[in-house]
């Protein structure tokens, strides 16, 4: 039969416990994600499209209800220049969006004319152009070596 001391002990820890999933699931409820977004282009605008990745390198913490950040890319035919767009969505916009562009446009981080819509999830994510390629190879090395330490 256990003692006193081993059942406070173990109820302490079960309401500290508790408590700790209490905390860590307030703070995952009320977390924001961190975005890149772009200049705006005349003050007060709220438009903010570029033309070079380098201007939109401004750090934004977007609305709790978006919980992915995306870039946007699309050649326009009129100006010959690639504009781009990134920010704050809810990740089932941000998926139908890309879906919708895959389906209409060619999306090619190498080819000048082409539209693109990216999706990601972690703060700062959306930082480079064609950060998907580079992020799932970067992942897949990770993987392989956490596997190749593991086993040996």
């Amino acid at each position: 039969m256990p003692d006193m001391v081993t059942c406070i002990q173990r109820a302490l820890l079960t309401h500290v416990g508790v408590i700790a999933i209490t905390v860590i699931s307030n703070y995952v409820v009320t977390a924001t994600i961190l975005c890149y977004r772009c200049k705006e282009i005349y003050p007060d605008s709220g438009i903010r499209l570029a033309n070079d990745n380098s201007d939109c390198q401004e750090e934004f913490a977007c609305n709790i209800t978006h919980d992915t950040c995306y870039s946007h890319y699309s050649y326009e035919v009129t100006t010959g220049k690639l504009v781009i767009d990134k920010g704050c969505q809810v990740k089932a916009v941000c998926e139908l969006e890309k879906r919708k562009t895959e389906l209409y446009y060619h999306c090619d981080h190498h080819y000048a004319k082409r539209s693109c819509h990216d999706c990601c999830q972690g703060d700062l994510c959306n930082k480079d152009e064609g950060y998907t390629v580079g992020s799932t190879c970067l992942h897949v090395v990770a993987a392989v070596l956490l596997v190749l330490c593991v086993s040996s």
